[in-house]
């Protein structure tokens, strides 16, 4: 009962609903703020996006930030979920920025990502699950 309740298999019942009939195009780039100039950043560029005093950030794979005008929940649902996971509340990964996961508490687990971050992450032991089988998932 628990499998049929995880968040990998709601979400694909829930993309599937959505896409009956056409295909679902993801965003590939995101338009940020530099200075006087907008400048956009492809997703291949992107190693994760956080959220931190009411503001998101988008973290670069060289660990430059910068500003988004998006919530969390909404970049979840433009990007591609087998690219990018929201592995805490605060957080949304791409798989290719996951280092590494250790065992936390009572089945919880901290993720390294890189860039390094400023604070731990700490997957919920109800999200623990889903982030393993979604890095596991080729």
């Amino acid at each position: 009962m628990k499998a049929s309740f995880s968040y990998q298999e709601i979400r694909e019942s829930i993309n599937k609903l959505r896409n009956i009939g056409e295909a679902k195009k993801y965003k590939t780039s995101f338009l940020v703020k530099s200075g006087n100039s907008l400048i956009p950043i492809d997703q291949d560029l992107i190693a994760y996006f956080f959220a931190s005093n009411k503001w998101v950030y988008l973290v670069k794979n060289n660990g430059t930030e910068h500003l988004v005008n998006y919530s969390l929940g909404e970049i979840e649902a433009l990007l591609d979920p087998t690219v990018f996971f929201r592995i805490a509340r605060n957080y949304l990964v791409k798989k290719a920025a996951i280092v590494k996961l250790s065992p936390y508490y009572k089945g919880q687990v901290t993720v390294d990502i890189n860039p390094k971050n400023k604070e731990s992450i700490v997957v919920s032991q109800a999200r623990t699950g889903d982030l393993k089988q979604w890095l596991s998932d080729e």
